[in-house]
């Protein structure tokens, strides 16, 4: 399968990545910081992204079988004020929504 993880750099991420190339799927990291993603992550495809900002990253979008969307502002830094808690659920939206209109613009269906 060709799959497109978004915060494949982090905990979670970086181990899911890791073991879907292990078992022969073509990966595809979106990463706000390209360089530091390709030393920790060996063969999968890393590809800089910005969810705010439209570009040739949305390309990646055509003709894959599946995206986890794992990127966001983290959670464990920090206390979790009001204004905290706010901007780390804005920054799941965000990039949801930057995802969901990058697929929209490679559908194949009706």
């Amino acid at each position: 399968m060709r799959i497109i993880v978004t915060g494949g750099t982090g905990f979670i991420g970086h181990a899911l990545v890791r073991t879907l190339g292990q078992d022969g799927h073509a990966v595809t990291v979106l990463t706000r910081r390209a360089g530091p993603a390709k030393k920790i992550l060996g063969l999968a495809r890393v590809v800089e992204w910005n969810p705010t900002v439209s570009g040739s990253w949305e390309q990646e979008f055509s003709g894959i079988d599946a995206v986890v969307n794992l990127a966001g502002e983290p959670i464990a830094n920090g206390r979790w004020t009001e204004s905290r808690k706010r901007s780390i659920t804005q920054s799941r939206i965000d990039t949801t929504n930057a995802i969901v209109e990058a697929l929209r613009g490679h559908s194949t269906g009706p």
